[in-house]
């Protein structure tokens, strides 16, 4: 997000509301132009031409806010509270930031919740149903909002945006196998479109209930990564596996989905359910090429088990968490843990001081305490505005 801080220029001195503006005491016009960034306060109107100050030029300086969730958790997986923004180290491309801005999630959340309904899982889908009050009760609450969106071959918005509890429930109990497929992408960059329409102060938030698997979708592991990065979207992730919903289908039923050896398992031994491999994964060097691919297969080279399962890198790129699901009463608990995660994370934001490199910027998040696991999104995407009146 492009931030243009208007300055009035006489003679040669600048006024001091450059240094105002700068430091976030004045407010700024906002004009999206790169993804990944964050808005800071709207500007207010330029004075009336009969001010003797509108005869002077107007000077326009770009600047970009970063902004990135951060969780931090124990050696025991509890959320760390407490911490100030001297506890904290962020790094863009490598060079040091200056954190602008630390908050604890507070604000409302927006919330679109996807579930899959296709034929190759129908026996686990009752096991979703009654997740309805947990959503409601933990992530929407009073503040918030939930939409909801079923996907198989086919993608229906069954729920706008609503904070009833009661409209929820109502729609979780239409939840039935409908088809066959799995359009993944293409559900999710409808969440994410649905997302770009709340309130910026919104934190926004996806929960894919599903196989993590794609099929059909026209839309690419590019558009989503991207799409999540520019509109400033989490990607949670409440695995259902097509080996358990065969185990629990009749032997006459015939299953379509994803073959039962690329069917994702429970990540490998030493490998966290909730990765925090940040650093490790972030020094790895970005090729040339398609960035979003590009850095997508970086990270899916450090963790095998993301190579499989799109929605576990979506999750992990966008700085959310993929949750493996075995059973009914896991996928309650998986919920109650993403939920603690999700209220209890840090919101930290940046202006970068080198946009000099277009294209991908990783973000590398370090606490100052020992013994604490860091997370945050992998990074953004920045691209060089385009001039006012050139297009």
């Amino acid at each position: 997000m492009v931030q243009t801080f208007i300055v009035r220029k006489r003679g040669n001195v600048l006024g001091l509301c450059l240094l105002a503006a700068l430091l976030g005491s004045v407010p700024a016009t906002a004009q999206q132009t790169g993804p990944g960034t964050a808005a800071l306060p709207a500007a207010p109107q330029d004075k009336p031409a009969s001010s003797p100050e509108s005869r002077f030029p107007v000077i326009r300086i770009p600047s970009y806010l970063v902004s990135t969730p951060v969780v931090v958790t124990d050696s025991r997986g509890d959320p760390v509270y407490g911490l100030s923004k001297d506890d904290f180290r962020v790094y863009d491309n490598g060079r040091l930031q200056s954190i602008r801005r630390l908050d604890i999630g507070t604000s409302p959340l927006s919330v679109v919740i996807l579930v899959q309904t296709s034929d190759s899982i129908a026996p686990l889908l009752e096991n979703v149903k009654p997740l309805a009050p947990i959503f409601s009760s933990l992530l929407v609450g009073t503040r918030g909002q939930a939409a909801v969106i079923f996907y198989n071959r086919m993608i229906k918005r069954v729920q706008p945006f609503s904070s009833s509890p009661t409209l929820l429930d109502k729609t979780f109990t239409k939840i039935a196998a409908g088809g066959p497929g799995a359009r993944l992408n293409d559900a999710l960059m409808q969440a994410i479109d649905m997302l770009r329409e709340s309130s910026e102060d919104d934190r926004r938030i996806i929960v894919a209930i599903g196989t993590g698997f794609d099929s059909g979708s026209k839309s690419t592991r590019a558009d989503v990564i991207q799409g999540a990065s520019g509109a400033k979207v989490q990607i949670y992730g409440l695995g259902l596996s097509t080996t358990k919903a065969l185990l629990k289908s009749k032997p006459d039923e015939q299953m379509q989905g994803p073959a039962n050896s690329t069917v994702a398992g429970p990540p490998p031994p030493g490998m966290p359910a909730t990765p925090d491999l940040t650093q490790t994964i972030n020094e790895q060097p970005i090729p040339a090429g398609d960035i979003a691919v590009a850095a997508s297969k970086v990270i899916a080279s450090r963790i095998p088990y993301l190579h499989q399962n799109r929605l576990a890198l979506y999750s992990r790129f966008s700085g959310g968490t993929f949750f493996p699901q075995w059973s009914p009463k896991i996928l309650q608990d998986h919920l109650d843990q993403m939920a603690l995660e999700i209220q209890s994370q840090y919101q930290l934001a940046y202006i970068p001081n080198d946009l000099t490199q277009t294209g991908f910027h990783r973000i590398i998040v370090r606490v100052e305490r020992r013994g604490v696991r860091v997370r945050a999104r992998e990074g953004y995407f920045y691209y060089t505005p385009v001039p006012q009146g050139k297009h």
